[in-house]
Formats: structure tokens, C-alpha cells, sequence
């Protein structure tokens, strides 16, 4: 193989280099010094300047240093690039060590990989850019990538796409500037091409893509400034196959932004962009139109699975940080199928997370995305079409020791998870969404925060059988911190489609708040509504499914919990009930459990505030999502549990509204059975203050129409128990 160098040059046209081994450039020599001259230094002495675009390739390597006292650039783009050989994947690295590089177009470091022409597999390499010290400025696009693609192996089918590492690393006071800079280690499966002269070529069996490895960090005191955005990504995405599509699977990507490095100074780094988005979805093959070149069928969509992707600020207490619009995701998408007995892929987002240990991370507004949503299907001849099954993954928000993450607009985190539609309808299971505020950390949202963490399905008719549905959790945590926003919208929902065949049942999920250690969870927009519902709907089947409602949980203990305006909290079940059920086999409406609590602490310092709010956890009877409660079927309604259990400090409210009951069905054959469930206000400590406190845990039995039987109705337990404690009420009733 044959190398190429490149040192000290000035070079006053467009350069392309190509080494089949190894490429090495970069200037050798200081910048002249000043003093006494007694002849003129060479000018290209401590320089490699290029006066217009420099592509550099080194199919073994590729290497390009600046260090101190010298300068490196082009007024055109710059390439350096390695796709590697003989199999071997690329290998590439742009080092600058207290000099200065500048690019006035686009600047790309790469380190891809060739498909194996037996096996059609790419792998991409190592892609590193390390600035050390030293001053970076790109006019255009910054991108350091070691993606990969997959080909066609001997056989005509696809091979797998997997991508490297790709790294920016920027220390010890180094400085980044671009218009766009982005980090990228994404995979994409091989077997399926399109061309305008080539035509498109579809292999029967495609190939997987798999996301690699990205990286972007600034250490001790360095900057990275971008003036359109920043993009950090490892994605996996499938290809189409006409037989089988290849799967998705996202990588690692991360952000990190601290103090420490290689020297002892340990200062503060920061980040400046408009917008900044870090991304390890996965995205499944399947069925495509696409204009121009017309539509691609699949038999069976490829699974979708999403990676890891994290943004870590550990500043210090002056250090500020802007990040624009945020999105972070790892969101799983399923591949949609079509043909006989098509099946869709499955879907599963796994994990994102935000972490703030100090200084102050400001954002516009905050996306969170660990969705699921399996891949369709449809099979027009024989209606046996199956679609994948969905499940979400984990959005995470953690800030401690006195940091600070402020957005200015709002929040939206989803973990929600939707099978799509098919004659059969797979699996939905939505994730966790968790915020926690400890050591003094600040989440401070100033527009709504979005909470979502429901299953489900997509909108649809004509369904032969659904499996079940399941909420995910959402956990608030204050302990010794606080978290605010302007209003809070969450949702922990489950719901199952009205079906000809099999149904699936539907459970709600846990929405939990809890301050503690003088921690505080606050809703401070007055005007604005806030509504958290863990409610569970089972729709029509032939033999119907019970539909249960999940767990809301507000817990002070030894911390505040306030909202400044109405607030209604659900854990309600509603079941359609089924269309052949016997006596035996009725479903149920099933309300769930609701604990409003104030604890015992040191300075008791345990408080809850409304103005007004309802809670239920009411079950009833009803006709799903696409009907009204007259459709055929039947299904019996019971209340759930709500317990007030304030023990010390506060609670306040303009009213407090609580209902646990049941409600049964009516339909043409008869009633069904309504059964209240267990309402309770219990107090033995403390001072509650309210207006007017009801609670309820009814029984209504559903009625039967044209001359069928009514249903039965049984109430429940409703008790409002004051056995201790100082009580300020003006109306007080139970039923």
C-alpha cells in the first residue's frame, strides 16, 4: 500500500490525496518568531493552508495534526476521510493541540466502511476530532461521522450496516465554532437501492442497521458554539426487503459538558446553540412509496429498537449553558408489512436522560422521546395480517447539588407506546417517565409539562383480535429539591380497540408525586388546568376484557405539594364487556387506587395545596372508543379505593371532590352490576382547611332496556373519619 504525507504547505488551488495506506498531514514547523530578521522565513513555514476544497483520503488511516504555533485550513471544504481495507473498517482523527484550524465551507472528518462483497456487511471505523487547547472554526457544517451502510452480499441479499465511533472532544480550553456541528455513528442496512439511471433494487431478505458510538464533550473550561445547531446521533435503521426487511437498533449517543480534564484547573465548559438534539432511534424496514421511483412491499416488517441517549452537564455553580430546543430521543418504530398473512415489526424505545449535577442548563423547550410504535400490516386477501408489538422505554430528568435546569417554554416526554393497525393487533406497553430534584436541584418548566406514558392502538375498524394494553409509570420526585411548571398534563392511560374476535385487557399505570426533605413540586400557573389520568378502556370483543384502572399517589413528607390552579386527578377503568359473554364470563370496569397523603417530619414541613380537584376512581360499563354505552356486550362497573390519610402538616383546598363508584352496563339484554368502591378521608393530625370536602363510592346499576332486567346497585364505603388534628370546613358530606 502506498502512503501519502503532507507538511508545510501553501497550496493555492483545489487538492485531492489518495492513499491506499496511510494519509498523514498537517504542518511540522513553528509559526517564524519575532525579532531581528535577517532574511524572510519561508511564508508556508508552520502552515498548511489550502486555497480552496483539500479531500484526503487514507484507505488504511487518515491523520491530520495542528499543534501549538501552527495553522491549518482551507477557504473551500475540507475532507478527511478513511473507508478502510481489506475488510478492516477506517480510521481517522483530526487533532488539534493549542493551534488553529479553520474551515470556510464544510469541514468533514469520516471513517465509514466498505461492504464485504461476499458477505455485504459494512462496519464503520473510528472518527475522532480532539481539540485540545486549540481554536476550531468551521464556516459551514462540522461532521465527524463513522457511519456505515450495508450492501448486497454474493447471494442478492442484504448485509448489515453497523456503525463505528465517532467522536468531538473538545479540552482544557479548546474552542469549537461552526454553523452546524454534528457527531454521527448511524447504521443502515444494505438491500434496497434507488436511482434515477440504476433503477431501484429490492433484495428478497434485507439487512440490519446498527447504531455505533457518539460522542460529544467539552472538558475544563472549553466551548462548543454552534450558530444553527447541534446534532449528536446513532441510529439504526433496516432496510426494506420484499420478503424480510432488516431491523433498526439504535447506538450510544451523548452530550457531556463538565468541568476536569487533563490539566488541574478543573474550569467550567459551556455550550451555546439554537437547537440541539440527540438521537438512538431505531427504525424497522418495511413497506415504502416513495415519489419519483413508486411503492415496495414487504411481507414482514423489520423490528425497531431504540439505544441510549444522554446529556450530561456538570458545570459549576457560575457556569450557564444554552441549549435551545432539546430533543433527546430513542424512540423504537416498527416496519409495516403487506401480503398474505403480513406481519409487522415490533417496536421498543429504551432510554434517555438529562442529567444536571451544577451550574444552570437553559433550554427553549425540552423533548423527551422513548416511544414505541410497532410496525402496521395488511393482508387484503385473507385478513390475517398481524401487527408488532410496542413497548416504550425510559425518559429520564435528574438534576442535583444546587444545579438548575430552567426551560422557558415547555416539556413533552412520551413513553408511550401504540400498536399499530393490523387484523391482528399486537401488544402496547408503554415506559417510565421519572424527574428527580435531590440535593437542592431546580427543575423550573415555565409552559406546561407533558407527561405522556400510555398504550395503546392506532385508530382503525374492522380488528379480529387485540392483545392487551398496559400504562407506564410516571414518577415526580422532590427530595430536598424543587420541580415547578407551569401546569402539568399526564397521562398513564391504557386503552384496547373494539374487536370482532379476542380482545386484550387494559390496566392503567402510576402516576406518583412525592416531595420530601423540604423538597417542593409545584404548579404555578393560576390560569392554566392541570389533569393526570391512569385510566384504563377495554374495548367490545366476543368475550370481553376488564379494564383497570391504575395508581395515583401525592405524598408529602417532610415537602410541599401545590397547584395554584383546578387539578383533576383519574384512575378510573371503563370495560365494553363482550358481545357473546355468559354470566360467568362478564367483564369488569374496575376503578383503580388513589392515596393523597401527609406525613410526620422534623419541622413539620409536610403541606398539600389545591384550589379545587377531583379524584376518582371510578369503574364502569362502556362501549370503547368507538361506540356509545348502548353497543351490545356486557360488563359490570366497580369502584376503585381513594384514601386521604393526612397525618401532620397542611392540607388546603378551595373544595375536594372524591368518587370511587360504579357504574353498571346497559344494554338491550339487561343491566348489569354497579358497585361502589371505598372513598375515605382520614385524619389524625395536622390542619386541613377547605371550602367544601364530598366524597362518594356509589353503586348505579346499568338499566335494562326493552323490557331486560336491571342491573344491580351497591354502594360502597364512603367515611370522612376526623380523629385528630384542627379541621376548617364549611360543607362536609359522603355518600
Amino acid at each position: 500500500a502506498a502512503n501519502i504525507t503532507i507538511i508545510d504547505s501553501i497550496i493555492r488551488s483545489d487538492i485531492t490525496a489518495h492513499a491506499s495506506g496511510a494519509f498523514v498531514g498537517g504542518p511540522v514547523s513553528p509559526l517564524p518568531s519575532g525579532g531581528p530578521v535577517t532574511s524572510a522565513p519561508p511564508p508556508h513555514l508552520g502552515r498548511l493552508v489550502v486555497q480552496g476544497d483539500a479531500t484526503f483520503t487514507g484507505d488504511a488511516s487518515a491523520t491530520f495534526a495542528v499543534g501549538a504555533n501552527q495553522i491549518a485550513g482551507t477557504t473551500g471544504d475540507f475532507t478527511l476521510q478513511s473507508g478502510g481495507v481489506n475488510g478492516a473498517p477506517g480510521d481517522t482523527t483530526l487533532a488539534v493541540t493549542d493551534g488553529a484550524f479553520a474551515v470556510v465551507g464544510n469541514a468533514t472528518i469520516a471513517a465509514g466502511g466498505s461492504p464485504d462483497a461476499a458477505t455485504g456487511d459494512s462496519q464503520g471505523g473510528t472518527a475522532a476530532m480532539v481539540v485540545n487547547g486549540g481554536t476550531v472554526a468551521v464556516g459551514g457544517t462540522l461532521n465527524v461521522n463513522a457511519n456505515a451502510t450495508g450492501g448486497f452480499d454474493a447471494g442478492g441479499n442484504g448485509g448489515d450496516g453497523t456503525a463505528g465511533s465517532a467522536a468531538l472532544d473538545v479540552q482544557d480550553g479548546g474552542s469549537v465554532t461552526a454553523d452546524t456541528i454534528s457527531v454521527q455513528a448511524n447504521g443502515r442496512g444494505g438491500g434496497f437501492t434507488t436511482g434515477l439511471i440504476t433503477g431501484t433494487t429490492v433484495a428478497d431478505v434485507s439487512g440490519n442497521g446498527q447504531g455505533g458510538t457518539a460522542g460529544l464533550v467539552a472538558t475544563n473550561g472549553s466551548t462548543i458554539t454552534a450558530n444553527t445547531a447541534i446534532n449528536v446521533s446513532a441510529t439504526g435503521t433496516g432496510a426494506t426487503g420484499t420478503t424480510q426487511s432488516g431491523s433498526g437498533t439504535g447506538g450510544t449517543a451523548t452530550l457531556r459538558i463538565a468541568i476536569g480534564g487533563t490539566t488541574a484547573t478543573n474550569s467550567p465548559s459551556t455550550l451555546t446553540s439554537p437547537v440541539t438534539t440527540v438521537d438512538t432511534s431505531g427504525v424497522g424496514g418495511g413497506s415504502v412509496s416513495l415519489p419519483i421511483f413508486g411503492t415496495f412491499l414487504s411481507e414482514n416488517g423489520g423490528d425497531g429498537t431504540g439505544g441510549f441517549s444522554d446529556i450530561l452537564y456538570e458545570g459549576d455553580i457560575s457556569s450557564s449553558s444554552s441549549f435551545g430546543a432539546v430533543t433527546l430521543a430513542a424512540a423504537g418504530i416498527g416496519g409495516g408489512a403487506n401480503g398474505a398473512n403480513a406481519t409487522g415489526g415490533n417496536a421498543t424505545g429504551v432510554r434517555v436522560r438529562i442529567q444536571s449535577s451544577a451550574g444552570t442548563l437553559a433550554a427553549d423547550s425540552l423533548t423527551l422521546n422513548t416511544s414505541a410504535t410497532s410496525g402496521g400490516a395488511n393482508d387484503v386477501s385473507g385478513g390475517n395480517a398481524t401487527s408488532g408489538n410496542a413497548v416504550g422505554g425510559l425518559s429520564s430528568i435528574f438534576v442535583e447539588n444546587g444545579a438548575t435546569l430552567a426551560v422557558s417554554g415547555g416539556v413533552a416526554a412520551d413513553a408511550s407506546a401504540i400498536a399499530a393497525v393490523a387484523d391482528n393487533i399486537g401488544q402496547s406497553t408503554a415506559g417510565d417517565i421519572r424527574v428527580d430534584a435531590t440535593r437542592g436541584g431546580t427543575v423550573a418548566v415555565n409552559g406546561v409539562f407533558q407527561a405522556n406514558a400510555s398504550a395503546g392502538q392506532f385508530v382503525g375498524t374492522s380488528f379480529q383480535t387485540t392483545g392487551a394494553s398496559f400504562g407506564g409509570d410516571v414518577v415526580f420526585t422532590a427530595d430536598g429539591g424543587t420541580i415547578s411548571a407551569g401546569s402539568f398534563a399526564v397521562e398513564a392511560d391504557a386503552t384496547t380497540k373494539n374487536v370482532a374476535g379476542a380482545g386484550g385487557r387494559s390496566g392503567g399505570g402510576i402516576i406518583a408525586i412525592s416531595a420530601l426533605n423540604n423538597g417542593v413540586f409545584t404548579a404555578q400557573d393560576s390560569a392554566g388546568t392541570n389533569t393526570f389520568s391512569a385510566d384504563a378502556v377495554a374495548g367490545l370483543s366476543d368475550l370481553g376484557n376488564d379494564a383497570t384502572g391504575g395508581t395515583i399517589e401525592l405524598v408529602a413528607n417532610g415537602g410541599s405539594i401545590n397547584f395554584q390552579a383546578a387539578s383533576d386527578f383519574s384512575a378510573s377503568g371503563t370495560a365494553a364487556g363482550g358481545a357473546t359473554a355468559s354470566a360467568s364470563t362478564i367483564a369488569t370496569g374496575q376503578g383503580g387506587s388513589i392515596l393523597v397523603q401527609s406525613l410526620p417530619s422534623s419541622a413539620d414541613t409536610s403541606a398539600i395545596g389545591f384550589t379545587s380537584v377531583t379524584f376518582s376512581s371510578d369503574g364502569s360499563a362502556g362501549g370503547g372508543i368507538e361506540g356509545s354505552g348502548s353497543l351490545g356486550g356486557a360488563a359490570a362497573g366497580t369502584g376503585g379505593f381513594t384514601n386521604f390519610d393526612i397525618q401532620a402538616g397542611t392540607l388546603t383546598a378551595n373544595s375536594i371532590a372524591v368518587s370511587s363508584s360504579g357504574f353498571g352496563g346497559s344494554v338491550q339484554a339487561g343491566g348489569y352490576e354497579g358497585t361502589g368502591g371505598t372513598a375515605t378521608f382520614d385524619q389524625t393530625g395536622g390542619t386541613v382547611t377547605v371550602d367544601t370536602l364530598s366524597v362518594s363510592a356509589d353503586g348505579f346499576g346499568g338499566i335494562g332496556m326493552e323490557a331486560g332486567v336491571s342491573g344491580r346497585g351497591d354502594g360502597g364505603i364512603a367515611a370522612i373519619n376526623l380523629y385528630g388534628g384542627t379541621t376548617n370546613a364549611n360543607l362536609i358530606s359522603a355518600s
